[in-house]
């Protein structure tokens, strides 16, 4: 009897693992599209001859989380006047805010990277590096997008093989 409800959890738990994974493919996608709305947000802002740390704190207000929070952390840093420059600012608060979401380190990465090209940049050239950051995040999202279903319905079959094989073995 103790046996088969052990069985019975590893089973679950295989199942329970795939659809955790493929929900997070998904939750993924909505973030990196939250993410895409900000950086909009923030190119309209800037286009306005809005300075960055205002910017940035105007569109932390509407972001959502965890974005809002990071936004909010980071307009707080910069105000603080740490002697740090803004990249090194955004460096630490993108990986303290977002290693717990969903996004990958790639995704965590090119924020870091715009972060690095924004810091000193003139207007204009801040408005051309969040068009092109778009540029490339859409093609990003579109991808993800394309590839979505496919992978969530693999995570799905993995978690309940794995499980079904963990309990045949186990019989």
């Amino acid at each position: 009897m103790i046996k088969m409800i052990g069985i019975a959890a590893v089973v679950f738990s295989c199942c329970s693992l795939g659809l955790l994974k493929s929900a997070d493919m998904k939750k993924r996608l909505l973030q990196l599209r939250e993410w895409q709305r900000l950086v909009m947000l923030l190119e309209h802002e800037i286009t306005f001859n809005v300075t960055l740390p205002e910017a940035i704190r105007t569109v932390g207000n509407r972001a959502k989380e965890p974005f809002a929070g990071f936004l909010k952390s980071l307009c707080e840093q910069l105000d603080s006047y740490t002697g740090r420059s803004f990249s090194e600012i955004f460096v630490w608060e993108a990986t303290r805010h977002l290693e717990n979401s969903s996004l990958h380190s790639s995704d965590i990465r090119e924020l870091c990277q715009l972060a690095d090209m924004m810091g000193n940049a003139s207007k204009q050239m801040q408005k051309q590096i969040l068009e092109h950051y778009l540029e490339e995040l859409a093609l990003t999202i579109h991808n993800l997008q394309a590839q979505l279903p496919e992978k969530q319905r693999l995570f799905r079959s993995l978690g309940i093989l794995g499980g079904a094989f963990l309990g045949i073995l186990l019989l």
